[in-house]
């Protein structure tokens, strides 16, 4: 029950995010793109190797050098997941998002710490069973979302 109500506040979250934040070529990338940045999709190392997915919608190249910016949809993922890629996937987030002209950012959670649970989580009280800080990385992520989204509107995330 508590699993439940974990992914359900986790899910409410992610759809609250998208409300707020109101196919490109894929390239692998290990680095915060450059402010010249392309169209696509970018893997960054955040708190481990590859623990990030960054999707740039085609309007990222115009958003970079004038006053209109872009807005930026967080998705975070239910308990289990293990690539952020999956959820990325598996919501497909960015095809709305490249309609709308948003970037999409889909980090991932910690290990979980619990016998009984596999994957990665938000350390979301009890139910989670998280060592690390996840509400200080989102937070640090969100205040420094200028420098890893280029082109991102720090208001419209």
């Amino acid at each position: 029950m508590r699993a439940h109500y974990c992914f359900l506040v986790l899910f409410a979250f992610s759809v609250a995010t998208a409300i707020l934040a109101a196919d490109a070529e894929t390239s692998a990338e290990t680095a915060a793109p450059s402010s010249n940045a392309e169209p696509g999709t970018y893997f960054l190392s955040l708190r481990r190797a590859n623990d990030t997915v960054l999707h740039l919608p085609p309007q990222v190249k115009a958003a970079q050098y004038s006053e209109e910016k872009i807005p930026v949809l967080v998705g975070l993922h239910g308990m289990g997941e293990n690539f952020p890629s999956n959820f990325q996937r598996e919501t497909a987030f960015d095809e709305t998002a490249d309609r709308l002209g948003a970037a999409t950012l889909y980090p991932l959670g910690s290990p979980s710490v619990a016998p009984s649970l596999t994957g990665h989580t938000w350390n979301a009280g009890a139910c989670c069973l998280s060592v690390e800080d996840d509400e200080s990385f989102l937070v640090s992520v969100l205040q420094n979302i200028t420098q890893l989204v280029p082109g991102a509107d720090p208001s419209r995330v």
